[in-house]
């Protein structure tokens, strides 16, 4: 990915009063108003109309006591609340039928070995891992799809909450599946990378003006946005990003500067409001579709009908990807690196004011979830993932991984101290009781806490564990010493 390009910042409605009184200093953020796709895309087909999806929403245990309302992040959700939902337990076994829950679509939670550490367990387990999480996420993508239909079709307050909290619970479970980023989620400058992470959710990349540019063109309405033709609609202008706006702006403002053509040349303000509205439910729905795509095309490229990409796991001379175990295992432990150059730096170092991207004490507006205001729910989501991958994919993070191939190697000492810190960031996470944004200006120490107990794992991550092990350590962690 090339980015290019800037938006203005949105400062969150609470913050209102904050700003009038010169409380909160202005963020330099880098936010594109395009991302430049220079990956290899999958030319795939526009997706057909599915069904409602039957069941309950996926979600995990990692939720605690209470779903995690929309009105304040990490708070337990009240009647009528929106939240993350219980995840259902959930490898697939092929395609996902419209309908479908995640049991009956195969979505079975890999089965955790209980036999001796060895390197191909570790890569089997992280494999299964990764399957099943996507198998979810395709879940979650297709209820997606029809509540956006729906809500589309017969615009109502009902309609409306079903489409947002199925939003909620495929983002859910997209930042658990964001840690198993190696294969086809990976960049295509990774081996076996097909781009299609960002083809799904390409935050930090955002831009609302661009969003609002397409609800004025309706180009979301062209068979070239289905076609991945990003002349026509950038990455800005689709995936989950996109669709969080969409479904949760509140007002029919739109996010442009005054000079861009859709302002300076009137044609925003000469819709009404009831046709924003319309618009921006008939590109919501547009969206999901498209998403659904990318989930469903994630989740076969791995499957044994499609792409098989688990084959390709298993190394050796004829293998077009990974000539030995070696270059398999650094592929895998490369995605444990979330947790340092996005989850630490970009979600919590920058709206804490810690990177050169805030020039303010700190940048509320620099949070990842500007509407749902769910950035501690998806923060503890991504450490469920890092878990499921460093730990085990069972109950309790029980099974092969990481910590297991540490005590194999005689650094279980490095494996307790690293599980110990991992349970140090679970706490400080759930310190924080209400948005992130609004912890940044209320107590700033409480997400400082989850960015210092963070730092202590990634800096063992970076340091010891590649070195115990000897692993790679990916591109984007070389010297970075913070």
């Amino acid at each position: 990915m090339k980015h290019r390009g800037s938006s203005g910042t949105r400062a969150l409605p609470w913050l209102g009063g904050l700003l009038a009184a010169g409380s909160v200093l202005s963020c330099r953020r880098p936010a594109p108003s395009e991302i430049v796709f220079t990956g290899s895309a999958p030319e795939l087909p526009r997706a057909e109309a599915s069904s409602p999806v039957g069941g309950s929403s996926p979600a995990l245990p990692g939720l605690g006591a209470g779903a995690v309302g929309s009105a304040a992040e990490g708070s337990t959700a009240g009647a009528g609340s929106i939240g993350l939902s219980p995840e259902a337990p959930g490898a697939a076994t092929g395609a996902v039928a419209p309908g479908a829950t995640p049991a009956e679509a195969g979505c079975v939670a890999p089965t955790v070995s209980s036999g001796p550490f060895s390197k191909q367990a570790l890569i089997d387990a992280a494999a299964d891992c990764a399957v099943w999480h996507y198998c979810q996420f395709e879940v979650s993508a297709r209820s997606l799809e029809a509540a956006t239909s729906a809500y589309r079709d017969g615009p109502s307050p009902d309609t409306k909450t079903v489409a947002q909290q199925a939003f909620v619970d495929a983002m859910g479970s997209w930042q658990r599946a964001e840690l198993f980023r190696f294969g086809p989620a990976a960049r295509s400058t990774e081996p076996g990378g097909r781009d299609l992470r960002d083809l799904i959710y390409a935050w930090p990349s955002r831009s609302e003006c661009k969003v609002d540019e397409q609800t004025l063109s309706q180009s979301y309405l062209l068979p070239a946005f289905h076609s991945l033709d990003f002349s026509a609609s950038p990455v800005t202008g689709r995936t989950l990003t996109a669709l969080e706006y969409l479904l949760f702006e509140p007002g029919v403002q739109n996010h442009c500067s005054a000079y861009s053509a859709i302002n300076a040349g009137g044609g925003w303000a000469a819709l009404a409001a009831d046709e924003i509205a319309t618009r921006r439910r008939t590109y919501a729905a547009e969206a999901a579709v498209d998403l659904r795509t990318r989930a469903r095309d994630l989740n076969q490229a791995w499957s044994p009908e499609g792409g098989n990409f688990k084959s390709l796991l298993a190394s050796g001379s004829d293998n077009p990807i990974f000539k030995s175990e070696q270059q398999v295992l650094n592929a895998i432990s490369g995605a444990l690196f979330f947790l340092d150059s996005e989850f630490k730096d970009i979600k919590l170092a920058t709206p804490l004011g810690l990177t050169p991207e805030c020039t303010a004490t700190v940048c509320p507006d620099a949070v990842e979830s500007r509407y749902t205001e769910l950035s501690v729910a998806y923060l503890r989501e991504n450490l469920v993932g890092f878990r499921r991958l460093f730990q085990g994919c069972g109950a309790d993070y029980a099974g092969i991984g990481f910590d297991d191939w540490l005590r194999d190697a005689g650094a279980g000492d490095l494996a307790d101290r690293m599980l110990s810190n991992l349970a140090n960031v679970d706490a400080a996470i759930a310190r924080v009781p209400g948005s992130l944004a609004q912890a940044l200006v209320s107590n700033r120490e409480l997400p400082l806490g989850i960015h210092t107990a963070t730092k202590s794992v990634t800096d063992e991550l970076k340091a010891d564990l590649v070195t115990v092990l000897n692993l790679e350590l990916p591109a984007a962690s070389e010297g970075d010493n913070d």
